[in-house]
């Protein structure tokens, strides 16, 4: 049976000069707004307003978990809840029954992908399964925002940028090395809680990297265009970990410039205050042949990690 869900109004605390006051800068570049709670880069929160516009579905019921708000959601309905057995808050992503059957599909096996990969930088599987007719898979809830919100105030100082992308590029090279290729990295995939912590999201996508196994029963091409590597357009059956690290280039060249790149890319430091330093680990990760971009997702952190490091004094 279907139910309606009615939220609670959200109370807002408004400033005298019209505006939310933002404080509380967790690291570079990263502030938390007193109004909303969420998380932003620059001197005035986006999201208030954006907030009071979001839509509110009418979850389906699911056994066990108490509807507390909705969050929003793509393919699927995202909402915070309860786990009524533990009390821990979690984020139930419901898939109504209106779907086609091949997506179905793909929304168990990112249930199944979640939970077998356990990474601090990661979004944990709490629980999944079927009920009502409905398919709902249960996460950790992440206090914090997408990293597309953070975006909606601008580029990002490079050294927060840094920061960020290091840490997805940690979750993905523990995806890799057990055989998990995500293949959806974007910015609506990757999750900043109040202190600054990455968690990458969204496996629904994510192929088994292993012989015979593909994307679809029919090969169709799945991801994000924007974000998604040259090969994986073309054959996703033929993907391996480098498209992932295509994507992240994408993402950190938009973080770095606040626009996506076009082919051939023009360097960071062209289209924004970066460091030139960082320019040929950006273009490596962007390369179109996978041969040429960076070997793996350890390999992409250490340059990154490497171009920000201050330069050693000169001796006298």
């Amino acid at each position: 049976m279907l139910r309606r869900f009615e939220p609670e109004p959200r109370k807002e605390t408004r400033i005298a000069s019209g505006g939310p006051r933002c404080y509380n800068r967790d690291m570079a570049g990263i502030r938390t707004c007193v109004a909303c709670g969420e998380i932003f880069v620059g001197p005035v929160c986006p999201h208030c307003d954006a907030r009071k516009a979001r839509p509110s579905p009418a979850p389906v019921a699911i056994r066990g978990f108490e509807i507390l708000e909705p969050l929003g959601g793509g393919m699927a309905d995202v909402f915070k809840a309860r786990q009524a057995q533990t009390g821990r808050l979690v984020a139930l992503k419901v898939l109504r029954p209106s779907w086609d059957p091949e997506f179905s599909v793909r929304f168990e096996r990112e249930a199944r992908t979640l939970a077998s990969l356990s990474h601090p930088s990661i979004v944990a599987c709490v629980d999944f399964g079927e009920c009502a007719g409905a398919f709902f898979l249960a996460t950790e809830f992440v206090d914090g925002s997408t990293l597309r919100e953070i975006l909606k105030a601008g580029r990002m100082p490079p050294g927060a940028a840094v920061t960020l992308m290091a840490q997805v590029l940690d979750a993905l090279a523990f995806a890799h090395s057990h055989g998990v290729i995500h293949r959806d990295v974007k910015p609506e995939n990757i999750l900043v809680d109040r202190g600054g912590r990455v968690k990458v999201a969204d496996f629904g996508l994510a192929k088994a990297a292993g012989p015979g196994i593909l994307a679809t029963s029919t090969g169709e091409v799945l991801g994000t265009t924007q974000y998604m590597s040259p090969e994986q357009g073309l054959d996703p059956r033929s993907v391996d970990p480098r498209a992932d690290l295509f994507s992240v280039g994408v993402v950190l060249y938009e973080l770095l410039t606040g626009e996506r790149p076009e082919f051939p890319p023009e360097p960071p430091s062209a289209k924004a205050r970066v460091p030139r330093r960082l320019d040929p680990a950006v273009l490596q990760a962007l390369a179109r042949d996978p041969a040429a971009r960076w070997p793996d997702a350890e390999a992409f952190k250490e340059a990154l990690t490497r171009a920000t490091q201050p330069y050693p004094p000169t001796p006298e």
